[in-house]
């Protein structure tokens, strides 16, 4: 008789996580499968408190997160992140097939694919670890770090597929680095930033450091440090104004932060340089 899988046919044993690295951050793996599925059917709306990685093996799969939407073809993936909402935008054309893992990471430090969502050079590879994850899972003769050992390796699979594609993509960076210039004034944080380009955070953190030797949380920073040095400047603008032009919560946040950051107060900034010069021809 064909084992059916439910939600009690494997239970997580807390021992039987598996730590990857010397950081003491841990992945546990909750489930595996795949979906097969020829009609009438459309992705349900849902919040889970874990990733989902999904690997389209043939059809298209329509899905969104919070706004993204994405339309997922065979060989290609999409990382699906714990609290956020994601759901169907359009029942399947034709027949649909695709891998599926939910998982957890204790203590963030797990290396995650660069990109939410991708082609992958060697999709065979990563379908043969899902393949080896989901057999050992529901089998009663491995126990469940073999599995988690097996997640692992898929994830730095993925990871060296895109890092290796990110070499022909750097110019990225410096979109990114504009975009954040453009949007100083607004309430912006590396997450945001990550999210809208779709980089995993600690990554885009790193190669960004890399590549221009400042942190993207400075460099956020700096960009809204220049927007309020150019209010103070260059403009009769109030603190307050500025302030609320800069969307902090108030004057007094502004302060602080401006302070904090440039060890004084804006307004001994503002006369530091009070000497201007004006002229019409």
């Amino acid at each position: 008789m064909k084992k059916q899988w439910n939600e009690t046919t494997k239970k997580v044993r807390k021992s039987d996580m598996i730590t990857l690295d010397d950081s003491k951050s841990r992945i546990t793996l909750q489930s595996v499968g795949k979906f097969v599925q020829s009609k009438n059917w459309i992705h349900p709306a849902r919040i889970l408190d874990s990733y989902e990685f999904i690997l389209v093996e043939e059809g298209t799969l329509w899905i969104a997160q919070e706004e993204q939407k994405y339309s997922i073809i065979a060989n290609q993936y999409l990382l699906l992140q714990p609290g956020r909402n994601h759901y169907g935008t359009k029942e399947l054309e034709g027949k649909l097939s695709f891998y599926w893992v939910h998982f957890t990471i204790e203590n963030e430090g797990i290396l995650l694919p660069t990109f939410l969502h991708g082609t992958l050079e060697n999709p065979y590879v990563i379908a043969n670890l899902l393949k080896q994850m989901m057999h050992s899972f529901y089998s009663l003769d491995y126990p469940v770090c073999y599995s988690e050992l097996l997640l692992g390796q898929m994830l730095l699979e993925v990871h060296r597929m895109q890092e290796k594609a990110l070499k022909n993509y750097r110019p990225i960076l410096k979109e990114i680095g504009e975009w954040i210039r453009i949007h100083a004034e607004e309430r912006i944080s590396v997450k945001l930033v990550a999210d809208v380009f779709q980089y995993n955070p600690d990554y885009l953190t790193k190669v960004f450091m890399e590549t221009f030797q400042i942190s993207i949380k400075d460099y956020i920073i700096q960009q809204k440090l220049v927007r309020a040095k150019y209010y103070l400047l260059h403009t009769n603008y109030t603190i307050k104004q500025i302030a609320a032009n800069l969307h902090f919560d108030d004057s007094n946040t502004f302060l602080k932060y401006f302070k904090y950051h440039e060890k004084i107060t804006p307004t001994e900034y503002r006369n530091l340089y009070f000497n201007t010069h004006l002229n019409q021809k």
